[in-house]
């Protein structure tokens, strides 16, 4: 097997399982209306959002966010390496008119 067999073959499995995690979160946060976004998915235009770490649970979101604010806060606990873990939806937006 050449260099890029193999790396097409560890791609192919990466994706496999990325994309069975994803499967299963979108199960699982149906009820919500918002799907789980990848940390690189996130841009500062997005502002703060909820936050999980998956890393320890088989791709299962707890109930409650390990975090809420954005990767630019002064208490962001995570450092680069946790990124491929993080998971994240966006804060709901507040209707602006009054009631």
């Amino acid at each position: 097997m050449n260099r890029n067999e193999l790396l097409t073959k560890i791609h192919d499995a990466a994706m496999d399982e990325i994309n069975e995690v994803l499967i299963r979160l979108q199960d699982s946060t149906a009820e919500v209306g918002e799907i789980p976004r990848r940390f690189d998915a996130w841009h500062e235009d997005h502002g703060s959002g909820l936050w999980w770490d998956v890393e320890h649970t088989d791709g299962e979101i707890s109930e409650e966010p390990t975090f809420i604010g954005q990767p630019r806060d002064n208490d962001w606990p995570w450092q680069s390496d946790d990124e491929p873990h993080l998971l994240w939806i966006p804060l709901p937006k507040l209707a602006r008119a009054k009631p």
